[in-house]
């Protein structure tokens, strides 16, 4: 005896497709879901940080193409820029999330330094 799904396939009957999601995030999310602004700063300010690291990479990699485009001076220049915009976006991620986790706590800035090191 068949079951019902069988019966349902030899009677050419049409499945339902699944409905993609929706997703209705703004940019305002991005910043502050689960986290504070100051922690959601220190979030993207880590992310863009962290990839224009990478790029220096690129950038110092001795890659042929790149070099013969570019030429390894103007690189070069490029890289040390990179490097200064590197090291203050990580260091303005090291501050925001620092704040924004002292105020999410409840502490306060110094406390939360204290915490962050030796807890």
């Amino acid at each position: 005896m068949a079951t019902q799904g069988q019966l349902d396939r030899m009677a050419g009957s049409k499945r339902q497709l699944p409905v993609p999601r929706t997703w209705t995030i703004t940019p305002r999310d991005i910043l502050v879901r689960g986290t504070g602004s100051f922690t959601g700063l220190g979030q993207v300010t880590a992310l863009v940080g962290t990839y224009i690291a990478l790029v220096q990479l690129v950038l110092m990699s001795r890659s042929p193409w790149l070099d013969q485009v570019v030429g390894a001076d103007r690189l070069g220049v490029w890289h040390r820029w990179a490097g200064f915009a590197c090291l203050w976006l990580l260091l303005a991620h090291a501050l925001f999330t620092t704040v924004g986790f002292g105020l999410g706590n409840g502490r306060g800035v110094i406390a939360e330094i204290g915490a962050l090191l030796f807890e």
